[in-house]
């Protein structure tokens, strides 16, 4: 009794632990096919490319105007009030409202978080297409082998007939039991 507890334990963990194993072994196959899909894919690869584009403006929305600096060369001196002038020299840089590049910067920064978001849906929708492929794969796949294990269990039924119905039966005759019309 007590090695038949034992026999049965251990056939219950063994069954447990391969189907472990099978869905460790498919898991891993899956994740191979959703890497690859996530470098293959051309769209995935433009919202990630959008998304690093956004993060780069927003540093260069942060900073001051570039300065603008002029230099004027006259043919002629130009006379003016207090003598005569040969060139001229301008300098200038523009300063924004107060809080306006804080403000510019915030909303650059939100809208990297939004490519972002934009990129893991595009990731997201990705990985269930394949997912959802990869299931269906599985599912016919299963079904191909259940349909092949019937058919041999059908086989070994029908010669199991043929054998039973070619074969006399032995010390006893058969009686036919006959339908009784109406």
């Amino acid at each position: 009794m007590r090695n038949i507890k034992i026999y049965t334990l251990t056939i219950v963990l063994l069954l447990v632990f391969k189907t472990n194993f099978a869905q460790e072994r498919d898991s891993l196959v899956l994740n191979g096919f959703l890497e690859v899909a996530a470098e293959n894919n051309p769209d995935l690869k433009v919202a990630f490319n959008q998304y690093l584009a956004s993060l780069e403006k927003v540093p260069q929305v942060g900073t001051l105007p570039d300065p603008q600096a002029s230099f004027g060369f006259f043919i002629k001196p130009m006379a003016i009030l207090g003598g005569s002038q040969v060139g001229n020299i301008q300098v200038m840089q523009m300063f924004p409202w107060f809080g306006t590049l804080k403000l510019a910067k915030d909303e650059a920064s939100e809208m990297a978080k939004a490519k972002y978001e934009v990129f893991n849906a595009a990731k997201a929708d990705l990985f269930y297409q394949v997912k959802y492929n990869w299931y269906q794969i599985m599912k016919i796949d299963r079904e191909i082998t259940l349909v092949k294990e019937n058919l041999e269990l059908l086989e070994s039924l029908e010669k199991l007939m043929l054998v039973k119905f070619q074969s006399p039966v032995t010390g006893e005759v058969r009686k036919v039991q006959q339908i009784p019309e109406l």
